[in-house]
């Protein structure tokens, strides 16, 4: 994607009210492989292995927050996601990512 298409992009999205009020989250490609990896071992847990305990993943550093929902997304609800961060600035766009999102099966903790 060159520059000009990446600017245009950025410019369509600054126009939408989608990712201020939560309806989407937005995600560079490189920022969703990471997530998608987790996500194969945790469906894989669930249903191939048939783990019978609740699956906890520790996202450290995890402001401002668009991975950790995305990962609860993938994981339906199925387990819990600890989303930690230190600087406390950060970790207040995190809670309002996740309040936004409205995923129930994050827990985040500021340190």
């Amino acid at each position: 994607m060159t520059h000009e298409v990446q600017n245009n992009v950025k410019k369509f999205l600054a126009t939408i009210p989608l990712p201020y009020h939560g309806y989407i989250f937005l995600l560079h490609v490189g920022s969703g492989a990471p997530v998608h990896c987790i996500s194969s071992v945790v469906s894989l847990m669930l249903t191939v292995v048939n783990v019978s305990f609740s699956v906890k993943v520790l996202d450290a550093c995890s402001a401002p927050g668009n991975k950790t929902v995305h990962l609860a997304a993938l994981m339906k609800g199925k387990g819990k996601i600890i989303a930690c961060e230190l600087n406390k600035d950060r970790a207040k766009r995190l809670e309002d990512t996740v309040r936004l999102s409205g995923a129930a099966s994050i827990l985040s903790a500021v340190f």
